[in-house]
């Protein structure tokens, strides 16, 4: 049974989810599980980007989906804390060192910065400071943007799920803050963020998308790396 309750915003938008956790922190399997859940979500929602850069969010991008992961998202916490003060929020953890590892992984077998990847590299820039991996400056980030999203949170802890996704407990924290009963049991795993189409999943296709998804899960657990993303 899902829930959730409808906003109070002035656009008429049901409630919304974003996940405030940085890249490399586990947003793309939190992504499948909230479509697992059967709420329409977008993965590094880069039409997002265009507006947040004007200081502006649009309700009618947001009119398709319900919950909203990665950059851009992070980067701008308190504006849409302050915007929908009745969404949830959710800050994927990770260990500092395991995800300066694999950012750095990340990063540098990603093409270089160049005029075909501008909006990537602005993306980054916002967040990071940076277009290229640089440790210390990643670690003040990774550190600075934890310790200033929990500040900002604490006139309403109740919105903020702090959630790592190695824990054999998320799949029932997730459910229970977003009030959906989940039919599965861990959060699906996948090394590699690249999704394709499964990266949009909007309110007209997320009960086909969220059956295929659960129907894989039920066959071969919760390791997607051999799911056909496309």
């Amino acid at each position: 049974m899902d829930n959730r309750a409808v906003g109070t915003e002035g656009d008429n938008v049901s409630q919304k989810i974003f996940c405030l956790g940085l890249p490399r922190t586990g947003t793309t399997s939190l992504h499948l599980a909230l479509v697992m859940l059967g709420i329409p979500s977008i993965h590094r929602p880069i039409g997002m980007a265009y507006e947040m850069f004007q200081g502006r969010v649009s309700p009618s991008f947001l009119n398709n989906y319900d919950a909203f992961s990665d950059l851009p998202i992070p980067s701008y916490h308190r504006e849409l804390k302050l915007k929908y003060p009745d969404a949830l929020f959710i800050l994927t953890e990770r260990d500092e060192q395991e995800w300066v590892e694999s950012i750095k992984r990340f990063l540098i077998t990603r093409p270089a910065p160049s005029k075909e990847t501008i909006l990537r590299d602005m993306l980054r820039l916002a967040m990071f400071g940076r277009t290229t991996f640089e440790e210390e400056r990643f670690r003040n980030t990774f550190r600075r943007h934890h310790d200033e999203v929990l500040e900002s949170f604490q006139d309403n802890p109740k919105s903020l799920l702090r959630i790592n996704v190695a824990d054999k407990n998320s799949v029932s924290q997730l459910s229970r803050f977003v009030g959906v009963n989940p039919r599965f049991t861990h959060l699906p795993r996948l090394r590699e963020p690249n999704l394709g189409n499964y990266s949009a999943v909007g309110k007209q296709d997320i009960a086909h998308i969220s059956a295929l998804l659960l129907e894989f899960y039920m066959q071969g657990g919760e390791n997607f790396e051999k799911f056909a993303f496309n």
